[in-house]
């Protein structure tokens, strides 16, 4: 549809571009005719010119009406387009603070983890239908976020246990071959499902194309260029100890690149 705008609207430019230059060029000829320069017009023609430019004329008005409305409806329709956006954009983001909000408090309820899973899907789907490029950026910032959220809570201690997936109370020093014997003694309608679980571990893997904004990041490789960001900004102090730290980390690197220099010769 934007492809059919702009060929629409470039179209229109050129029609009037040339009726503008056809009136400009028959205006001309009768301002040389007047002044004596020129005796192109005689009563012969003066009607048929007239009658041109009247006709240019209402051909040019016409066309600027048509690409007024052109550009009103081009308007009105990425205004839709921007607040379709945002709608998705609220709605998917909405559905991942959801998301973290049913698995923040540790439960290992199945009802509460397919739920998850589910929210989760959901609003991924709703992402998809995400349109302007700075409602992504903001979408995916957020998800990145509940992926790190999430990653940090599995590494709790609870998810650690056998017991935890088979629906059962946390043990610290649980009994493996009891949790083992209870996990299939436990009614399937307690223990967490496969599918919940696969859905949510997956999802807080990095995408195999990420691009870690990080790596466009300024490295000081140098005591010059550690200094020179030490006194920028006029936080010389706040900068301090991270300074001190970075140049330990400068001399490291320094020192191993000279030993592996030295073993290459030898």
């Amino acid at each position: 549809m934007s492809e059919l705008y702009s060929l629409t609207k470039n179209k229109l430019a050129i029609t009037m571009w040339i009726l503008w230059t056809l009136i400009i060029y028959f205006i001309g000829m009768v301002i040389l005719n007047l002044i004596g320069h020129s005796s192109n017009i005689n009563e012969g023609n003066a009607f048929l010119i007239s009658g041109l430019l009247i006709g240019l004329s209402a051909l040019l008005a016409s066309t600027t009406i048509m690409q007024s409305i052109l550009n009103t409806n081009t308007n009105e329709d990425k205004k839709e387009v921007n607040e379709t956006s945002n709608f998705y954009l609220e709605k998917s983001l909405e559905e991942i603070k959801n998301v973290y909000d049913l698995l923040k408090d540790k439960n290992n309820d199945r009802v509460t983890w397919i739920l998850a899973a589910r929210v989760l899907i959901d609003a991924i789907k709703l992402s998809k239908n995400i349109e302007k490029s700075s409602h992504k950026d903001v979408y995916e910032i957020q998800e990145f976020q509940l992926k790190h959220k999430l990653s940090t809570l599995f590494e709790s201690k609870e998810y650690q246990c056998l017991s935890f997936f088979a629906g059962l109370p946390y043990e610290e020093n649980e009994n493996e071959d009891l949790v083992m014997a209870n996990i299939f003694s436990n009614s399937a309608n307690f223990r967490l499902a496969e599918s919940s679980i696969i859905t949510l571990f997956s999802f807080v893997e990095y995408p195999k194309d990420f691009n870690d904004p990080l790596d466009d990041s300024m490295i000081l490789d140098s005591s010059i260029a550690l200094e020179k960001w030490r006194r920028e900004g006029g936080m010389i102090m706040v900068k301090k100890h991270a300074a001190n730290y970075l140049t330990i980390l400068i001399d490291e690197n320094k020192k191993y690149s000279t030993r592996a220099i030295e073993n290459t010769i030898l």
